[in-house]
């Protein structure tokens, strides 16, 4: 199945999207919190200058109903996240969805 996806540049610029790795790697564990997981797992590898190579991060949480495709994306920062109380979606995102 392919999605059309709609961004635009002004889209991204305004989104308040991180550029600090460490808070990127925060929102991944908080979506996985936010799928209800009990196990979230970080692993990485370190390359010959012992910065990290590669990194994952896995959960066990409900994840993407492929029936629901359509309304899980297609639209840029529009997800089921705006139905969630005003302090999860703070902690979890600083209020974007």
């Amino acid at each position: 199945m392919i999605l059309p996806l709609s961004v635009k540049n002004q889209s991204i610029e305004s989104s308040g999207i991180t550029n600090d790795y460490k808070e990127a790697i925060c929102e991944y564990i908080w979506n996985g919190l936010e799928a209800h997981a009990t196990e979230i797992k970080i692993n990485y590898n370190y390359n010959v200058a012992f910065g990290i190579d590669n990194l994952s991060i896995t959960d066990n949480g409900d994840g993407i109903i492929y029936e629901e495709l359509e309304d899980t994306f297609g639209a840029f920062l529009a997800s089921k996240k705006n139905l969630l109380s005003l302090k999860m979606k703070s902690k979890a995102n600083k209020g974007k969805a």
